[in-house]
């Protein structure tokens, strides 16, 4: 959203461009954020593991 001013007055992009590219970020911004928190999950999950067989 920041962006927008730099996309319009500097690279010509149009209203609809704009429009566009915020609908794709809103659409993909939120699998990024899934992938985010189910890999922290997975490193938790690893980390768990080997501090339970280190400590056997």
């Amino acid at each position: 959203m920041a962006a927008t001013g730099i996309l319009t007055s500097m690279l010509g992009f149009d209203e609809g461009a704009i429009a566009l590219m915020i609908a794709l970020y809103l659409a993909q911004d939120s699998f990024g954020t899934a992938t985010n928190v189910t890999g922290d999950g997975a490193i938790a999950v690893l980390m768990n593991g080997l501090q339970k067989k280190d400590s056997i």
